[in-house]
């Protein structure tokens, strides 16, 4: 075979190194920039107190409050109260068949935690002594029990004071609240196995790009509505849709840019779980703590630590002391990967059987209904 040298005038049509490397650059702008303009608009939105589109967080929560006040009015057996983990796993429809003659509803809204459901809890047990429920069971995953700053930004506090009825929300919750609400940088919270000196470096880039998107907000708020876009989980699908996975570092959990104690009894002190278990108990109201199997692995088991492995030791042995009654989908493990969506949402498909069997283990735990 013979082959031939390349010629003056075929060298000149091949593009350049400097003619792909300025493509490849104008490419990459344009991202940056549609991020750039995405994110403020958020953030213009955030400013005036709305979702992206263009909800408004405080209306939203009292749109919340309405439908709850108007289930509970319907003298109620049972309530399941809970976010979309409760939402993509109980047909409302179904399980109403399933608990007749009782009478069972949802009280949920998606993206909330500990806070909304504290505030729920405590209307159920507000609630007329002749309609109130007798049951109620909160949906719950992990640590978030005892977890009340986990998302409770300022647009979530928007919602749990419209939720709440209006105006702001007692020294007492948000001293919980605010005691709990974690302010890492989203990259340091994912990476911080690699503390090195060039965290100083990720934080000079990390303040650039907060300054090229400034608006009226403060560099810390903006730093932490960026912990939360940019989290694990609002980037991975096969992750849980609303949290990431959780990293361990002196003595507490990290997540999503927001941290908590490790242990069960650390977390316990700054929590709503005490004041809901005594409301519950006074109002008498048996309180049922349920925990959702997250996604298994490819070994058909969910990820878990030796840590988490301890705090829910814990919380089981607390919630016997307090006669509240704690079930676990990990104990009986119903259904494999092909039942799940997203993350730890069950899929469409898989939502009536899960309805089913969730009512026919609650009706199997003696004395609860």
């Amino acid at each position: 075979m013979s082959s031939q040298a390349p010629t003056a005038e075929s060298i000149e049509r091949r593009p350049g190194g400097l003619e792909v490397m300025v493509l490849l650059c104008a490419i990459v702008a344009a991202m940056v920039l549609s991020v750039v303009l995405r994110v403020q608009a958020e953030e213009a939105a955030q400013e005036k107190g709305l979702r992206s589109d263009g909800v408004d967080y405080f209306d939203e929560g009292t749109e919340q409050r309405e439908t709850m006040l108007k289930r509970l009015g319907r003298s109620q057996d049972v309530v399941l109260i809970g976010n979309s983990m409760l939402g993509s796993r109980i047909d409302r429809h179904l399980l109403r068949q399933e608990a007749a003659p009782l009478r069972a509803d949802l009280l949920k809204e998606g993206n909330t935690f500990s806070l909304v459901w504290y505030l729920t809890l405590r209307e159920v047990c507000a609630t007329s002594e002749a309609k109130r429920p007798k049951v109620a069971v909160i949906f719950f995953r992990d640590r978030f029990l005892t977890w009340p700053g986990f998302r409770s930004n300022d647009n979530g506090i928007a919602f749990a004071e419209g939720l709440a009825g209006g105006g702001p929300l007692s020294e007492e919750v948000m001293r919980r609240v605010d005691g709990t609400l974690g302010d890492a940088n989203a990259l340091e919270s994912s990476l911080a196995y690699l503390k090195s000196p060039s965290d100083a470096a990720v934080t000079r880039v990390s303040d650039w790009a907060l300054d090229a998107t400034r608006l009226a907000h403060g560099k810390e708020e903006r730093r932490e509505y960026m912990n939360e876009r940019f989290s694990l989980g609002n980037l991975r699908h096969d992750l849980p849709a609303d949290v990431g996975s959780e990293l361990l570092t002196d003595g507490e959990v990290m997540m999503n840019g927001y941290t908590t104690p490790e242990k069960f009894a650390d977390a316990l002190e700054g929590s709503f779980l005490p004041a809901m278990v005594e409301m519950a108990r006074e109002a008498n109201v048996q309180l049922v703590f349920f925990r959702v199997m997250r996604r298994p692995e490819k070994n058909g088991m969910p990820e878990q630590s030796e840590s988490l492995d301890q705090y829910l030791s814990d919380l089981r042995a607390y919630a016997g002391q307090q006669g509240v009654l704690l079930i676990d989908e990990n104990d009986t493990m119903p259904f494999s990967v092909s039942d799940y969506a997203d993350g730890d949402h069950v899929s469409d498909e898989s939502r009536p059987a899960y309805t089913r069997w969730f009512w026919q283990t609650l009706e199997s735990v003696p004395g609860v209904l």
